[in-house]
């Protein structure tokens, strides 16, 4: 063997040597990715000095690292990417065949089929991702469509509630068999009847054929309805055994019946006596009452309103809006004998303090600024009360927030005060009033919830001073 095969040989070994290291380092280099998955959730990434920082202060020469440490650790958000994949399907022919003339076979490559066959561009991964949003997060629909139109995806909510539907009679039927037999095991299952609106929308039908029920299973070991109307019933189940008693449970029998024969429909009547759904108070659907209700005051209060053949007006400021408030909650609560609701109350009064900071400004305007008065087209009443363009008038606009804060408290001290003083219907019970607030961060709902919060810790505090 010469010289030269010996060196090639030796280069040889050198090549396959160094071969077997960049595998080692790529190994280590996954496991590490791996240790820092683990810690991070994700991968993870060193930042590094500029090189001007790496020259000496006196000769300018170039420095070496001799030594560093972690001084902290950030988590960097990522945010989702979505990419267009089309499935292409390619035709292919034989051209040996095309030459001897003989019949030409065509074949077509095969494509996956479509998770939804004509749902358009739903994909396993943008479902999952609507499903978990719904269900888990639980973000409605119609913010899911916004968020998407601001991604520059125009997929609408009915689109995306049609492939939820779609999914869940495709893949989630055993799941719900499996619920559906577990609840028809139990004995007793609470239901709860309160009525919502399902669709809110111009043209849509009224609100009163926009309410579902929120129904649940009944058990099957329950009597149907048919035994109650043939008075197998269980006499504990009357509230006395007295004669007036008795009438009354006739009455909630006779009721029930024209519920299901006479008012409802056949497809529900049908669900109800089959121990599908059960709706709850029955006696009183029949006559038109209500057990529990979230009122749209956002309408009433913003379209007006007619009880007893008057006519109530528009709320022009947030201190009617608030006795408006509490006159809705008054009369609803002669009608039912459950609770009524006010599911946003804070988002609903932001139009009416602006409109009342809007009347206390313009009065600075006119007998306090003392600096050149701007002109009045500059303002716009819907603007919000922190908008920058009322800062001009700095005098005016000091005013009139102290105004409008102190006219929110005050209308929402009267607020309480009548929800305190509600009249009992008849003997019946006293519905209670549910109002909902905190979530709108505007500085017109931030003040509505101060002076809610500041009302109902003192009336709070009357009723233990009066108790002790």
């Amino acid at each position: 063997m010469n010289e030269a095969e010996q060196w090639r040989e030796l280069l040889h070994k050198k090549d396959l040597e160094i071969e077997a290291l960049h595998r080692q380092i790529d190994w280590l280099t996954q496991q590490l990715r791996r240790l820092n998955g683990r810690v991070y959730g994700c991968s993870s990434e060193k930042t590094v000095e500029p090189q001007e920082q790496r020259c000496c202060p006196q000769c300018g020469g170039e420095l070496h690292a001799c030594g560093h440490s972690v001084l902290r650790r950030e988590l960097t958000y990522i945010p989702a990417q979505y990419k267009l994949t089309e499935h292409i399907q390619t035709a292919y022919s034989c051209r040996q065949c095309e030459k001897e003339e003989a019949g030409v076979p065509m074949k077509k490559c095969i494509v996956p089929p479509a998770l939804l066959p004509g749902s358009g561009i739903v994909s396993a991964s943008l479902l999952a991702q609507i499903m978990h949003s719904k269900y888990v997060l639980a973000l409605p629909l119609y913010r899911q469509e916004q968020e998407l139109r601001r991604l520059g995806l125009p997929v609408s909510r009915q689109t995306m509630s049609n492939w939820v539907l779609n999914a869940g009679e495709r893949w989630l039927l055993p799941v719900y068999h499996a619920l559906h037999k577990e609840l028809l095991a139990n004995k007793i299952l609470h239901a709860d009847e309160t009525t919502l609106m399902v669709l809110r929308e111009p043209d849509w039908i009224s609100a009163a054929d926009c309410l579902r029920w929120r129904q649940s299973f009944r058990s099957k070991r329950f009597r149907r309805n048919s035994d109650m109307r043939s008075g197998n019933r269980d006499p504990s189940q009357l509230p006395e055994n007295s004669f007036g008693g008795r009438i009354g449970e006739a009455t909630r029998v006779l009721t029930k019946s024209i519920a299901l024969e006479d008012i409802m429909s056949k497809m529900s009547r049908n669900n109800h006596e089959n121990n599908e759904i059960y709706v709850h108070d029955l006696d009183s659907y029949a006559v038109g009452l209500h057990n529990c209700l979230s009122i749209p005051f956002d309408d009433l209060l913003a379209n007006g309103f007619t009880v007893r053949q008057t006519d109530v007006r528009p709320a022009g400021s947030v201190n009617t809006a608030f006795q408006l408030v509490a006159v809705i909650f008054q009369i609803q609560s002669l009608c039912q004998f459950g609770g009524v609701s006010a599911t946003h109350l804070d988002w609903t009064m932001v139009p009416y303090v602006r409109k009342s900071f809007w009347k206390h400004f313009k009065d600075g305007l006119d007998y306090i600024q003392d600096e050149p008065r701007p002109l009045d087209d500059m303002f716009d009443p819907d603007l919000p009360i922190d908008a920058d363009i009322y800062k001009v008038a700095t005098e005016a606009y000091r005013y009139a927030m102290d105004m409008t804060e102190r006219e929110v408290h005050q209308a929402a001290e009267g607020m309480f005060h009548n929800l305190n003083t509600l009249q009992s219907r008849s003997g019946n019970q006293l519905p209670f009033s549910s109002i909902n607030y905190g979530t709108c961060t505007l500085p017109e709902g931030r003040m509505v919830t101060k002076a809610i919060l500041e009302c109902s810790l003192f009336h709070e505090i009357a009723v233990l001073d009066v108790a002790c």
